[in-house]
């Protein structure tokens, strides 16, 4: 098993409607295919970059295999797949030799040595996100050398334009919970619109739209180092507003040359200003750069 989606009819789930896949074709390798509880998979629609891919299907995985094991590299760690059935249905919803394409992988190094689990998934304001957990710290110092992964982990948000066709504007962001304690494993988390009071204790209003919301999210402090969970727990509350404007200083960042490179285990991708990407970034120009946490 590969991981491989399928369609099947509402009225009788056993009737599959989708059709089979190329045998050795990856493209349709889609989900992780482990059942080990740290191999995770997240997966939500979303608009995508065109009107022949108005709406796709998000992934985040795990990676699955061993630097042994090629046909599981294939498998990017995060994805836009086509929900278009004429257009290819599962398979990258946009793929460019030169660019890339709507997926983002790991370099090899990082593949047994950085450990990702997606934990949940949204969309806002014409962004995809993701919450995962993974090492505090990867880095490749020496070329040949092993990379260096840290023991502690910590939680992060993953963000991507919808409108963007090679996932340049593909951003990471630590996100905490803090009070007497860091709580560093987020553990779920969802987007609300917030009734009035609420949003009148976080300035904002009542009124339905992304900008508005806030996301809440549960964390666990870890046992030690690791990630493995204890059983203290705290909820934290983020305006989406606050995390919209702090991704957009991280890309512009990325963009105007403070920052060159985009991490590297994902290999050389480059800090590029794209149209696509430059749409996606200007968007949220007039909005506070404090991100809180309560």
């Amino acid at each position: 098993m590969q991981g491989v989606c399928e369609t099947r009819e509402l009225d009788d789930i056993s009737v599959k409607t989708s059709p089979e896949y190329g045998r050795g074709n990856t493209d349709y390798f889609v989900a992780a295919n482990s059942p080990l509880p740290s191999m995770t998979t997240v997966a939500f629609v979303g608009a995508g970059p065109s009107p022949r891919h108005s709406a796709v299907l998000y992934v985040g995985t795990t990676y699955t295999g061993t630097t042994s094991t090629p046909v599981r590299q294939t498998v990017p760690t995060v994805s836009s797949r086509s929900l278009n059935a004429r257009a290819g249905l599962f398979r990258f919803t946009y793929v460019d030799g030169l660019t890339g394409g709507t997926l983002v992988k790991l370099r090899s190094e990082a593949i047994q040595k950085l450990p990702i689990a997606y934990v949940a998934g949204f969309t806002a304001a014409g962004f995809a996100n993701f919450l995962t957990v993974q090492p505090e710290r990867f880095a490749l110092e020496n070329f040949g050398a092993p990379p260096t992964v840290s023991t502690t982990f910590s939680s992060r948000l993953v963000h991507v334009c919808e409108q963007d066709r090679g996932f340049y504007s593909y951003v990471e962001m630590p996100i905490r919970c803090t009070g007497d304690v860091d709580f560093n494993l987020v553990r779920s988390a969802t987007v609300v619109q917030p009734a009035a009071d609420l949003a009148a204790r976080f300035l904002l209003t009542s009124d339905s739209g992304d900008q508005q919301k806030i996301l809440v999210a549960v964390f666990s402090r870890s046992l030690g180092e690791g990630d493995t969970p204890s059983n203290e727990s705290a909820v934290c509350l983020y305006r989406m507003v606050d995390v919209q404007r702090k991704f957009v200083d991280n890309v512009r960042h990325c963009f105007s040359g403070q920052q060159t490179r985009v991490g590297s285990q994902f290999g050389n991708r480059m800090c590029v200003s794209l149209v696509s990407s430059v749409r996606c970034v200007f968007l949220f120009t007039v909005h506070s750069s404090v991100i809180f946490n309560h």
